[in-house]
């Protein structure tokens, strides 16, 4: 292993505050980079003068390549250690978000976009496996939901700074931004976070890796917990390739009107994942996403009778929105930990090959919305209505 990405002398991750400020910064980025151009992709489609649906692949290619990212990080970490793919994680995304600042052409920021997700994604798995090496499992339920409902405060306020960072210095500052916050937590991991992988995973293979992968996917346990988990994922991303053109396009609305409308969703995902922390350990897993998986349904279909209202309003899209983040909150942190608890000693493979159906559903959610070029809400609404019964079907069947 290489001198800098050894074992720090003082390892911050001695405490349970330790650990989640650790944990918390590296989750960060992936979300903070993915939101913070959420506000300002009808800008890049006029600076660039390309499709709607180009310029929606600045998200979508962004979650396919944290799709990608995730099945190769997971059995990295379980083969090489968390703490040395953490670090080159992060010094890929600084390069790429550098890159993606100074683009001259949509294919270059899209090029850029792909490797910054490469970089940014490394946080969310690793954070998730690190936990799992540490906690058991309705412990590690608790301190993801605790992450979560932490982190979601930054992809709470990123659409607001991009929308501000734009609206002031041109869209290239939200990748200046990026830049920055990548050496920040590329300084922090290396001084800060030692290395939690189990001494029973040292004499693991790149074999058994593939091994342990293989398994995994033939498991309907793993499936049933993975599949819920990314529907519910999938209906916020898919709400974000249709709502930013109807609040900005249509409603007429500006970039930093619709960030501080996007502020009442995270809200409700960070009080989701504060009841998930909570009451996880009492009531179990399943009951918190079952619970879950039924108020999504009920938020869309709210956001299907609100779409048939004459006149459209921000609140039409984003109140029933709140309550599916809401329900986001008990389902996604629970769903994963179960993915995870399916075979413990594969927690780094199980991580990848969650995270990577999670985020590959999600692009998929959001291109399609995006390409649809409605000038209403009622495709969105049906999108999210179908999604969310189909969630809450995968998990009735595990």
């Amino acid at each position: 292993m290489l001198p800098l990405m050894s074992t720090p002398a003082v390892p911050l991750t001695s405490t349970r505050a330790g650990i989640l400020f650790v944990l918390v910064l590296i989750s960060t980025i992936g979300p903070l980079s993915l939101n913070i151009a959420m506000p300002v992709l009808p800008t890049i489609q006029k600076a660039f003068a390309v499709s709607r649906e180009s310029a929606t692949s600045v998200l979508s290619l962004f979650l396919l390549g944290m799709a990608a990212a995730q099945l190769i990080l997971g059995p990295l970490a379980d083969r090489l250690g968390r703490r040395p793919v953490l670090l080159i994680g992060l010094a890929l995304y600084v390069v790429a978000s550098a890159l993606a600042a100074f683009a001259t052409s949509i294919e270059q920021l899209l090029a850029a976009r792909i490797l910054q997700a490469l970089g940014a994604t490394v946080g969310l798995p690793l954070a998730r496996t690190i936990v799992r090496d540490l906690y058991d499992r309705n412990e590690a339920a608790s301190m993801i939901g605790y992450i979560t409902m932490v982190m979601v405060i930054a992809p709470m306020m990123s659409p607001y700074l991009g929308a501000v960072a734009s609206e002031r210095f041109g869209w290239q500052a939200i990748f200046v931004i990026c830049v920055a916050l990548g050496i920040a937590a590329l300084i922090i991991v290396w001084a800060l976070l030692p290395e939690t992988r189990p001494a029973s995973l040292d004499t693991t293979t790149s074999r058994d890796v593939i091994v342990r992968s293989l398994t995994l996917l033939k498991m309907p346990s793993f499936l049933a917990a993975c599949g819920t988990g990314a529907c519910a994922s999938a209906i916020f991303f898919a709400f974000q390739g249709g709502a930013p053109y109807l609040v900005i396009n249509v409603m007429g609305m500006t970039e930093t009107s619709y960030a501080l409308w996007f502020m009442t969703i995270a809200l409700g995902y960070m009080m989701g994942n504060f009841i998930s922390g909570r009451y996880s350990r009492r009531f179990g897993i399943e009951r918190m996403i079952l619970a879950g998986n039924m108020l999504g349904v009920a938020g869309a279909l709210i956001a299907v009778a609100l779409a048939f209202v004459p006149v459209m309003h921000p609140l039409a899209l984003f109140l029933p929105m709140t309550l599916v983040s809401f329900s986001n909150g008990l389902v996604i942190p629970n769903a994963i930990t179960a993915a995870l608890s399916v075979e413990p000693k594969a927690a780094g493979a199980a991580s990848g090959l969650a995270g990577a159906l999670q985020f590959g559903l999600s692009a998929l959610a959001s291109y399609l919305v995006g390409a649809i070029n409605a000038e209403t809400a009622l495709p969105l609404a049906l999108s999210m209505t179908f999604i969310a019964i189909m969630g809450l079907v995968l998990h009735r069947l595990s």
